[in-house]
């Protein structure tokens, strides 16, 4: 089994204490160093390591898709985005007429966006997001976490049927990945914890 990273934050926290006449009642200072050491816990052994890391923009703003170790991915080391990654369907439906796979009814008029295709009114209305996405191999930890939103709703975006939407619609579904034994999950948790911060 390969090592995993056992703590994947973004942010080594380091505690300092300030000098005062009264060394016992100064309060502990907590400050945030850049994120040149991150995904680094388990690679000092003294080794060259290479990491490597990928900015990614989206609906949500930026994100990384960040790799520790290059070369010990296949031994157990972690693959993970640092934020969630969204992707809305009003851009993903520009994108799609732009390459030719929908067809716009007014193909002269820029600002009007309404195409042939059913479907492409439920492209619009949805939001694709990566929440989580952590990747390791073998038997070592692995978390992934997809959401489909849907403003308007599923079935008013397909049939255009307010009456039905009124009665019930879906609004969303979510998928969850999940492999991880019990002494592994606090990795997990700490990789959580990092998604969920500012």
């Amino acid at each position: 089994m390969g090592e995993s990273n056992p703590n994947p934050v973004t942010e080594a926290t380091v505690t300092e204490t300030k000098k005062s006449s009264n060394p016992a009642a100064a309060p502990a200072v907590t400050r945030h160093l850049p994120a040149v050491l991150a995904g680094a816990e388990t690679l000092t052994n003294g080794q060259l390591r290479i990491g490597l890391e990928l900015r990614v923009k989206s609906g949500s703003g930026m994100s990384a898709l960040r790799v520790a170790d290059v070369k010990g991915v296949t031994k157990g080391e972690p693959v993970y985005i640092t934020k969630p990654i969204v992707l809305e369907g009003k851009n993903l439906k520009k994108f799609l007429v732009k390459k030719g796979i929908l067809t716009k009814v007014k193909p002269n008029d820029p600002e009007d966006m309404t195409v042939n295709e059913p479907y492409g009114k439920l492209i619009e209305d949805a939001e694709v997001s990566c929440d989580a996405f952590y990747f390791t191999t073998q038997d070592n930890p692995l978390l992934m976490m997809f959401q489909l939103k849907f403003e308007q709703g599923l079935i008013k975006s397909l049939v255009g049927d307010d009456d039905i939407a009124e009665l019930f619609d879906v609004k969303g579904v979510s998928v969850r990945l999940l492999r991880c034994k019990k002494e592994d999950f606090h990795t997990l948790q700490a990789y959580a914890a990092q998604l969920a911060e500012d």
